[in-house]
């Protein structure tokens, strides 16, 4: 082989090299953008206060029990004539069809009370599982509640009188998605779409896994 046969096999060489390593950098480049969804991915993570409430088994329930698994967390309250009921058949429908696909692993589901006073355990006891089993619920009081969803961006507004037992409470329907580190991560604004949200929860969850295993790096 001669000199000048050597030259070309090292310039083709190095300018594969280069090609790949160009690819290389445009793939993780890509990579690093997130995936186009309905869903809003926070551009920083958000911290969740410390506070503690009791779950529909009657078992005190802190933030730390988000760590190690994905969470769906919604506000409502029991009495709720249309939007939380609406906003929990979906949920479950979101379960199933994740669990039918079976790329990802569903999220669990949180409600939330945003009314402590006729939201008790037993209460909630009789109605999360109504829609799912699986489903968590949990109340407590008043500060606690206020502290949680100020973070998660969800408003309620409770009535300024409270002496009958048909009131309503205004809140926010927003589904706030919390990662295994505990951080709030992203959220789903309404009108909620069962179907789309499953979709877009099997393209954001690999996403973020990989943006926290950087962040532990």
């Amino acid at each position: 082989m001669n000199m000048r046969t050597k030259l070309l096999l090292i310039c083709v060489a190095l300018a594969a090299a280069a090609s790949g390593g160009f690819l290389a950098y445009v793939a993780g480049e890509a990579a690093s953008e997130p995936p186009q969804t309905d869903g809003v991915i926070l551009d920083q993570p958000r911290l969740i206060p410390e506070v503690s409430m009791r779950d529909h088994h009657g078992e005190r329930w802190t933030p730390d029990q988000f760590e190690g698994d994905w969470t769906l967390v919604f506000f409502g309250f029991t009495n709720c004539p249309d939007v939380c009921p609406e906003t929990m058949i979906k949920m479950n429908r979101v379960d199933s069809q994740l669990r039918a696909n079976g790329d990802v692993t569903p999220p669990r589901v949180l409600f939330v009370s945003v009314d402590p006073k006729r939201d008790t355990p037993d209460r909630l006891a009789d109605y999360v599982p109504y829609f799912n089993e699986d489903f968590l619920g949990v109340t407590g009081n008043r500060e606690d509640i206020a502290k949680l969803s100020e973070a998660m961006g969800v408003p309620f507004m409770p009535p300024a009188e409270e002496g009958a037992d048909d009131y309503l409470v205004d809140h926010g329907a927003s589904l706030t998605l919390v990662g295994p580190d505990g951080h709030i991560r992203a959220f789903f604004t309404t009108p909620h779409d069962a179907d789309r949200i499953a979709d877009d929860l099997e393209l954001m969850i690999p996403w973020l896994e990989n943006q926290i295993d950087e962040q532990d790096l």
